[in-house]
């Protein structure tokens, strides 16, 4: 039996047929929109998500932050799970490169409820307090017991919620959903 080590994209190594796989990719410039790898891998993640578009990026931190700084967060507070990727594990870019401040909430199994959460938000009124502008939902993010987090709830909340799409792909295939909530709009 298979050992799959999903703790992150960093301890995951390419087996024999993906190193093959990427020796025989056709390659081109991805900037000028002539990389034939990356459009085919934007169009099936466009598709399995059912968006216009979607954007090949190569890691699960640009990912998050290329979410967090689309969503215009700069001097604003994100409320993430306590346990989440994004508040633990990626070296500070939500407030380094978003310009953001983390406000993390306790989940059980890495899920916030969404009263936590609706308790948390700050809607402004007070200068001295950083207005709450993103609800970040991590799916089958970090241990322990980490599950993920069925959109239903989330689209039951006042708040619409963004999760990042690094494994959207997975948690749709869990639930057996063609079109997980995902970064984009």
């Amino acid at each position: 039996m298979a050992i799959y080590d999903f703790r992150s994209d960093t301890v995951t190594l390419p087996t024999p047929e993906m190193m093959a796989a990427v020796a025989a990719a056709r390659l081109g410039d991805s900037a000028r929109g002539d990389d034939p790898t990356v459009a085919e891998l934007e169009r099936l993640g466009a598709a399995l998500t059912g968006k216009d578009d979607a954007l090949f990026v190569p890691s699960g931190t640009m990912a998050n932050l290329a979410a967090v700084i689309g969503h215009d967060c700069r001097g604003g507070e994100v409320i993430v799970e306590a346990g989440a990727h994004i508040y633990n594990s990626e070296g500070g870019g939500l407030s380094v490169v978003a310009g953001a401040v983390a406000r993390p909430v306790a989940g059980r199994h890495g899920v916030m409820d969404p009263a936590d959460v609706a308790a948390a938000i700050r809607a402004g009124g007070d200068a001295a307090l950083a207005q709450t502008r993103l609800i970040c939902l991590e799916n089958t993010h970090t241990p322990p017991a980490a599950r993920s987090c069925r959109s239903t709830t989330w689209r039951r909340s006042a708040r619409s919620p963004r999760a990042p799409g690094c494994r959207s792909t997975s948690t749709a295939r869990g639930y057996s959903t063609p079109r997980p909530i995902s970064a984009s709009r």
